[in-house]
């Protein structure tokens, strides 16, 4: 019988790489040979895991210079756009092409998170099956609005069409499927910006410049968004229905799957830094202070000084004390001299799975991955959304009860408005809500494996 193979690519910050790590572990333990790609930044992450160059398991990617500020795109990672196009073409040929770093293998399956989409047309070429894993919706839908229409002046609807952006509103339109369209705009907005490369790669790849059973209109309004759509390739959402109902005009290979999180003995080997044991003890002690996190992941902030500043004031102003995880983002930077004082405690990383069930309330940009942990750890949020996913996670938080809405790090009105959902996170409503779903996803099954069920039913049927 022929084994398994599937290889994982993985581009982005840390938030990007640890979910499909635990993908990763859940495929292994339906006995699945998994190989796994992502930035040399977080190759001990994957080393932690099993996967070394020297096992022939891992590929350190090239095309992507700076992990922490992937969210700007390809074209931003580097001054050279044209270099970086080519470097990824690289890798993604030596990951599904030749199988160089597994030892000439070539996968039955890859898995393409968002960053690595560009990847489908080297599968295309190497005659690979794709699945793609996403955090954030981004298939059509007529319930709510694409993510990307989001911002801070509408954040907390974003659903119908009287919110979608008046820049937006001409190319979406009137009628029933106006929402809907508002992915269709931005499928095409996202192609127009990087469609010129794709067009090479295929030349370089020799595939057809349309792929066979598209039209010419399909593929220049669309590329391959249109062509994942066309070509029914499964898409595994990591978040649960429970979270985000999934819409009923989905198609049935759209599957929202749960939170992809690592094995309980995973985490339970994942130490806390001592400083950070010592300042939660104090937690139930003598100072009897609630803690507050607060971290922005890889999201930049115009000024991370006085984003830092702000947070600590409103924190001091409910009587709190603050963990602040910096990460390897551009988002915060700590004052030297309130990093010595005894209500702060600042952390270069900490593992979410042991810190966020420890405190009374989260503060943070409203990436995909922290907005779940959070919510998985039974803790009210206060989203600082700063771009992107940001705002609908945001949205998502206030329709669940455990925060009200987004806050906005360059309003004249900042340290108002994060004061006002800092005392609505740690008061008694949001708290109970954040239990009860706490309490609703411990029952559910861990995304990661269903992931791996649906990953390995598309492998046998290759």
């Amino acid at each position: 019988m022929m084994t398994t193979f599937v290889v994982i690519i993985a581009p982005g910050s840390r938030g990007d790489v640890a979910p499909l790590l635990a993908l990763a572990q859940a495929l292994k333990t339906q006995h699945v040979d998994v190989a796994f790609a992502c930035h040399a930044k977080y190759a001990q992450a994957a080393e932690d895991n099993g996967y070394n160059a020297h096992s022939q398991n891992f590929y350190a990617l090239k095309g992507h210079k700076d992990p922490e500020a992937i969210r700007g795109g390809p074209a931003t990672v580097g001054d050279d756009a044209e270099q970086m196009w080519s470097l990824q073409l690289k890798d993604y040929k030596a990951c599904l092409l030749t199988g160089e770093p597994w030892g000439g293998r070539k996968p039955n399956v890859c898995l393409l998170n968002w960053f690595s989409m560009p990847a489908l047309h080297v599968a295309e070429a190497a005659d690979v099956h794709v699945a793609f894993t996403w955090f954030t919706p981004f298939t059509r839908t007529n319930d709510f609005t694409c993510f990307l229409c989001h911002s801070h002046d509408n954040s907390t609807r974003g659903a119908t069409l009287k919110d979608i952006p008046q820049g937006l509103r001409r190319f979406v339109g009137d009628g029933p499927m106006a929402v809907a369209r508002s992915y269709v705009v931005f499928e095409t907005l996202l192609w127009k910006a990087f469609g010129t490369t794709m067009d090479t790669w295929r030349r370089e790849l020799r595939l057809p410049a349309v792929p066979q059973g598209m039209t010419q209109e399909e593929w220049e309004s669309g590329g391959h968004f249109a062509l994942a759509l066309r070509s029914k390739i499964p898409i595994l959402y990591a978040f649960p229905s429970s979270i985000v109902p999934r819409p009923r005009d989905w198609p049935p290979w759209a599957q929202p799957c749960g939170y992809f999180v690592p094995p309980t003995s995973s985490v339970a080997d994942e130490p806390m830094p001592p400083s950070l044991v010592k300042f939660l003890a104090h937690d139930d002690g003598d100072l009897g202070r609630p803690v507050v996190y607060a971290g922005l992941g890889s999201a930049a902030t115009s000024d991370p000084s006085a984003s830092f500043r702000v947070m600590l004031t409103c924190v001091r102003a409910v009587g709190a004390r603050l963990v602040v995880v910096t990460g390897g983002g551009k988002g915060l930077v700590v004052d030297d001299d309130a990093g010595n004082d005894d209500d702060v405690l600042v952390l270069p990383y900490a593992p979410h799975s042991k810190l966020l069930p420890r405190v009374r309330a989260a503060i943070h940009h409203g990436g995909a991955g922290t907005t779940g942990a959070c919510f998985s750890a039974g803790v009210p949020q206060v989203i600082c959304a700063v771009e992107f996913d940001h705002f609908f996670w945001a949205r998502i938080v206030q329709a669940r009860g455990v925060g009200d809405g987004a806050v906005s790090l360059r309003g004249d009105n900042t340290r108002e408005r994060l004061g006002a959902s800092l005392s609505f996170a740690l008061g008694p409503e949001a708290s109970a809500a954040a239990q009860r779903i706490k309490a609703d996803l411990s029952k559910a099954p861990n995304g990661s494996d269903v992931a791996a069920a649906v990953i390995r039913a598309v492998a046998n049927a290759v």
